[in-house]
């Protein structure tokens, strides 16, 4: 279970930087992408703490 979880911590941190990239490259854009993409960032973290937190022993 230990792999799987350190698997997950860097998917999820993966994942998180690939948003965070993107809020960069549009932040300037537009207010309502950065807003998505801030809730989209939150909303992910919060699902894979929540499993992982499941998943833990």
């Amino acid at each position: 279970m230990g792999a799987l979880m350190f698997i997950s911590v860097i998917i999820a941190s993966m994942a998180f930087f690939i948003n965070f990239v993107v809020l960069l490259k549009k932040i300037k854009a537009d207010e309502d992408t950065y807003t998505n993409t801030v809730i989209g960032t939150i909303l992910v973290g919060f699902i894979v703490y929540v499993w992982i937190g499941l998943t833990a022993p």
